[in-house]
């Protein structure tokens, strides 16, 4: 987080409030002790977890404001929040902010969605007013694993990158974009697959209710229990002949099962039906 908070201290002593997207409750609380740690444990900002709704949205109000330091210098406020998609809140810019260059986005790294990325870049710039928005990513982030595998860190090291330096352009800015594609595009077969294996069960469940709330009416009972029983021999029979069985099989499996015995003499050279019928 050192990039990251010597950023938001310095966008922040211009005057120009701090907005910063983190994709969890914990990044938010790693982020808050980063810059107690850096700046003092009196480091102004809020920290939003999505935990106490109504408090928070006066918070989101506050976070296009300014206050003042114990210097009596106007400072930007900081506000660090994690899904910020669809508070429903408004960030409104105090009094000269608009002027110092209006809200200030940044973002601790790229969501899997592009969409959440936006809505993100969303919350400056509203109606007009001025602002802007930034992304910090780190290798060690789960998106970089899918964009950049381990052995472009060590190629980097080869060509001089040292740990902490920045690397900016618009190749890696489109590679993510790609990435996130991938990420999205398999996040879909996985929902789809979800979803198709679903209207399975649905259907089973629904047979399953069905059968349960007219046993437990009484209705038709008896008739229930008589199919449950023909179809449970009609296929076992089935099944076995098929797999090329001997006809003893299905004596064995009558008197296993239905506690039925039969003699094998009674049943060979006979149809499957005279043989379902012999069993019930």
């Amino acid at each position: 987080f050192n990039a990251i908070t010597e950023e938001i201290n310095e966008i922040s002593s211009s005057g120009r409030p701090v907005l910063v997207g983190t994709v969890s409750i914990e990044k938010n609380e790693s982020l808050s002790k980063a810059l107690k740690e850096r700046y003092g444990k009196e480091y102004e900002h809020e920290v939003l977890n999505a935990k106490y709704h109504e408090r928070e949205a006066a918070i989101v109000t506050k976070a296009g404001q300014q206050h003042g330091d114990r210097d009596g210098r106007m400072r930007g406020n900081v506000t660090i929040a994690t899904n910020m998609a669809g508070r429903g809140t408004d960030i409104v810019l105090g009094p000269g902010v608009a002027e110092l260059g209006g809200l200030h986005v940044l973002g601790t790294e790229r969501h899997e969605a592009r969409r959440i990325d936006n809505q993100l870049r969303g919350r400056c710039g509203r109606q007009g007013d001025a602002g802007s928005s930034q992304f910090f990513l780190s290798f060690a982030d789960d998106l970089m694993r899918v964009f950049a595998p381990d052995w472009t860190v060590k190629a980097l090291s080869w060509i001089g990158w040292e740990e902490g330096q920045p690397i900016a352009h618009k190749r890696i800015s489109k590679g993510i974009e790609r990435a996130q594609k991938k990420v999205e595009e398999r996040n879909f077969e996985i929902r789809k697959s979800l979803l198709e294996y679903d209207e399975v069960m649905d259907y089973q469940r629904k047979i399953f209710y069905s059968r349960r709330c007219e046993i437990l009416a009484g209705r038709k009972l008896k008739k229930i229990i008589e199919e449950m029983i023909d179809s449970t021999i009609a296929k076992n029979c089935e099944s076995i002949l098929s797999a090329g069985y001997p006809v003893k099989c299905i004596v064995e499996w009558a008197r296993t099962n239905f506690g039925v015995d039969l003699k094998l003499a009674d049943i060979a050279g006979v149809s499957m039906a005279e043989i379902e019928k012999s069993i019930k």
